[in-house]
């Protein structure tokens, strides 16, 4: 979605080169993108030196960046920052966004509101509660600048966002004109189910892999459907 999200930005009829004229300011910083990299390799890493969860990376290069455009620009101080917009379409939205971006218009997947909230993820890397420090950039902690200082969510100035799709996939629904379709697929998921993990807490999926799971194997979908 990042990607296209840009170019759309740059082609739209809307855009405008003179920022006086703009209503808004898109800040394309692609962390989602650069999410695939961090870990894996020596750099990017933010703060520097510093191996880390990877929205711990991305929360302080957003910081990084914030300062950059308050500093080369004068239209984020003018507003505060209520006049931008930043798309944080990873798995869990916005939750470990940097309060210093919290004022702008954030586009996400996800539209949690718990506060205070703890990551969902049992992947580690992506673990936003997992706090460092002992680092100048964040001599208390980076979740002090983040997760522990907002929601996940603002209804108020965010939107939540669907995933991308093209617009021939759109086409296909009857809800755009097209022929209904006989399906013969209740449910697709990407990844495990979850029945085989030790997860009392109902991190992975919120439980709801492991309760449909479940109660395929009690009510014999398999057997009376296929």
């Amino acid at each position: 979605l990042e990607q296209v999200l840009h170019e759309l930005m740059l082609t739209s009829e809307h855009r405008t080169l003179d920022p006086e004229e703009a209503d808004y300011f898109y800040v394309p910083h692609f962390g989602a993108c650069i999410f695939d990299i961090i870990g894996w390799n020596p750099r990017p890493l933010w703060p520097p030196g510093m191996q880390g969860p990877r929205p711990m990376a991305m929360a302080n290069m957003m910081r990084e960046l914030k300062g950059w455009l308050a500093a080369a620009y004068p239209y984020w101080n003018r507003t505060g920052g209520a006049d931008h917009i930043w798309l944080l379409p990873h798995d869990e939205g916005a939750c470990y966004a940097p309060r210093d971006i919290w004022p702008s218009v954030i586009l996400t997947h996800w539209g949690r509101l718990d506060f205070p909230h703890t990551s969902n993820s049992q992947y580690h890397a992506d673990n936003y509660t997992c706090d460092m420090q002992a680092h100048p950039q964040q001599p208390v902690g980076w979740l002090y600048y983040t997760s522990q200082s907002h929601p996940c969510y603002d209804p108020g100035r965010h939107l939540v966002v669907p995933v991308f799709k093209t617009p021939a996939h759109y086409r296909q629904s009857p809800f755009a004109g097209a022929k209904e379709r006989q399906r013969d697929i209740l449910l697709f998921f990407r990844g495990d189910m979850g029945q085989h993990r030790d997860d009392k807490r109902c991190v992975y999926s919120r439980c709801i892999r492991q309760r449909l799971y479940k109660l395929s194997k009690e009510q014999q979908w398999k057997q009376k459907h296929m």
